[in-house]
């Protein structure tokens, strides 16, 4: 009789075990989940932030090298106000990753940082040193963006396999448990 109920005791103490391997599994699966939300939104932020600042790199070409004249420079300053807002909304995105991927332990990738593109020294100088310095800065922030797109594009896919690996180790506790409780080990 002791046997029996030493045997129940361990099994017991086995799915008292494995109910808390499998809560913490679900709840690294919560947190891995919102960081890969967290990594898509700021995927899709930073590609519309590098279509927005290859049109204003556009216009500023056309400007520097073709003397594109006052429409260039409006065209061209539209473009940069709004890749100044999306970078700025990039940003958000990327500090709001940082914090979903302190929750799993994994180093944030930085932040777009809005740069000064020169628009007063433009606007007020407008010839071919004042368009390159204004082309050279959107070229610096494009490959910056480009830089922070590869990251996250790296992150999500590490993110991934971790996911993955939480859900293998899921269905491995799963075929346990119901070993465990179809072999009779439990009444």
């Amino acid at each position: 009789m002791q046997a029996a109920q030493y045997a129940a005791a361990e099994t017991d103490a086995r799915l008292t075990e494995m109910a808390s391997r499998q809560g913490a599994l679900d709840a690294e699966l919560v947190q891995l989940d919102g960081a890969l939300t967290a990594a898509d939104t700021a995927q899709r932020a930073l590609g519309e932030a590098a279509r927005e600042l290859g049109s204003a790199g556009d216009w500023a070409t056309y400007d520097t090298f073709l003397g594109g004249g006052v429409f260039a420079d409006l065209a061209k300053h539209h473009r940069l106000d709004r890749a100044g807002a999306l970078m700025r909304h990039a940003d958000a995105a990327l500090r709001h990753l940082a914090a979903e991927l302190a929750d799993v332990q994994v180093a944030a990738v930085g932040e777009v940082g809005v740069p000064e593109l020169t628009r007063t020294l433009d606007i007020w100088f407008d010839n071919i040193f004042s368009d390159w310095a204004v082309r050279d800065r959107i070229k610096e922030a494009s490959a910056r963006v480009h830089h922070l797109r590869a990251a996250v594009d790296a992150l999500g896919h590490e993110l991934a396999r971790r996911r993955a690996g939480v859900q293998a180790a899921q269905a491995e506790l799963a075929v346990g448990r119901r070993s465990m409780l179809s072999a009779g080990a439990v009444p």
